[in-house]
């Protein structure tokens, strides 16, 4: 066992206590008028091991114990300074207060909650409002939402629906099943959100902007075919319970004006009908006039 040098070794009780100080292990005696003894053994023989052993395995030993003490307590109040500051920034003082059935109040904010189960979750939604009144109708709404709803089928994508869209076509006539498809097929390149995202997710506001995007190659007949196409595809999740109201709900069709057809004076009717039956080119030219000159008597 390697001894410390002399040099380096207090020989005397004051050189004992300031070797003690200065290593701060005077802290942990308890005993004597200088404060310098102890009576527990651990402290006792950890003291003798520092005046007896190598000095680089002192200082290994010395400078472990050394930085768990300085680790803590430089941990400690800032884990408290961390916490403190989030209690501040998020304040959790209130609580649930039940006012009604599935109705609740929020004591710190005083809003209320709609608190509910359905299909076995339990749902808890914010009303938005501090009124009772307009919190009880909200709540009537969220109850009637919910009950309509589908769980099972809740998370069914835009891609899905748009599948289930064309299988359902087959009930149309073959020129208005390739129109919706046309649209279909522009609709699932154009649409801006993806078509990974669920179906309850998409709102109004999404659908406008994506027609108003398509709106100045339209004529207002074309406007109106896209219109339709997006209020039958989310007709069609209502019916399979994805969502409780739809967001192409409030889409309107334009107003497509009536075309302007003036009508032949007596004279221009009779030229015409005079034209017509002087063809020479046709077997059927009188026929035809026949046929004209009877829809204008009769007013067809």
């Amino acid at each position: 066992m390697t001894q410390l040098s002399t040099s380096r070794h207090p020989t005397n009780s004051e050189n004992i206590r300031k070797w003690l100080v200065s290593n701060h292990l005077l802290g942990r005696l308890d005993g004597g008028a200088d404060r310098n003894r102890t009576c527990d053994l651990l402290i006792a023989n950890e003291t003798l091991c520092q005046l007896s052993y190598d000095p680089n395995q002192f200082n290994c030993r010395y400078l472990d114990d050394t930085s768990e003490r300085t680790i803590f307590r430089f941990h400690d109040p800032l884990s408290r300074g961390i916490f403190q500051r989030m209690n501040k920034s998020h304040p959790r003082s209130g609580e649930f207060r039940r006012v009604a059935e599935n109705l609740f109040r929020y004591s710190s904010s005083s809003v209320y909650y709609a608190r509910f189960q359905s299909n076995g979750k339990d749902i808890s939604r914010s009303l938005r409002t501090t009124d009772r009144t307009l919190a009880k109708r909200r709540l009537a709404d969220e109850l009637e939402n919910a009950s309509k709803l589908d769980v099972k089928v809740g998370k069914m994508t835009l891609e899905e629906l748009l599948r289930l869209y064309e299988e359902r076509l087959g009930q149309y006539a073959p020129k208005t099943i390739a129109t919706r498809l046309s649209i279909r097929k522009i609709f699932k390149e154009t649409w801006p959100h993806g078509l990974n995202v669920p179906v309850h997710s998409v709102n109004t506001g999404q659908l406008e902007l994506w027609l108003a995007s398509r709106r100045a190659n339209f004529k207002k007949a074309t406007y109106n075919e896209y219109a339709r196409f997006l209020r039958h595809l989310f007709e069609l999740a209502l019916k399979f319970r994805v969502i409780a109201t739809s967001p192409a709900a409030g889409l309107k069709g334009l107003r497509v004006e009536t075309p302007i057809r003036t009508t032949p004076t007596w004279e221009q009717f009779q030229a015409l009908v005079a034209d017509i039956r002087a063809q020479r080119l046709s077997a059927d030219a009188g026929d035809s006039a026949d046929l004209v000159e009877f829809m204008g008597l009769a007013g067809v």
